[in-house]
């Protein structure tokens, strides 16, 4: 048996949404995240192709720590739901990881943080999904900065003993 020793956590990049998203009521939505503010050594996210998406590109196995932040459109009706899903598995018995719900506040934004780590293969992705049942789309996100949507991601290495 190893014993992993010393786990280092390498930030690896941080994205946000800068303008806001519709969610439609009652369906799993993937969060755009369309700027990049920094990206170093495994380049995970693209904002062109599949601005969605975190994939494991680096050909082996590797855990990664998702950071989310959510910010939705104030509603008092319904739930929301914010979690991250691999290989865009998203039915009633895929995993979901980091899966935080709440129900709205009746005045202002809702926001939701979300924190989960992952174990990617290389060539799997993960994508940060947000659903809500007010029966009317909601919109996700705000032009101003202090209210975008964002993601960390960093690598996760360990030290075997």
């Amino acid at each position: 048996m190893s014993l992993v020793s010393n786990p280092q956590v390498v930030i690896v990049g941080d994205v946000r949404h800068n303008t806001t998203q519709s969610v439609l009521s009652s369906v799993n939505t993937p969060v755009i995240f369309n700027v990049e503010d920094f990206q170093t050594g495994i380049r995970i996210h693209s904002t062109t192709v599949n601005p969605t998406r975190f994939t494991n590109r680096s050909g082996v196995t590797k855990t990664f720590r998702f950071s989310a932040s959510v910010i939705f459109e104030a509603s008092p009706v319904g739930d929301r739901f914010v979690f991250f899903a691999v290989n865009g598995a998203t039915g009633a018995v895929a995993p979901r990881f980091g899966q935080t719900s709440f129900n709205p506040m009746p005045m202002g934004r809702d926001i939701s943080n979300i924190s989960t780590q992952i174990e990617l293969k290389n060539g799997e992705f993960t994508e940060c999904f947000v659903f809500q049942d007010s029966a009317s789309p909601l919109n996700i996100g705000s032009v101003l900065i202090s209210l975008n949507n964002r993601c960390e991601y960093n690598e996760i290495l360990t030290e075997i003993l």
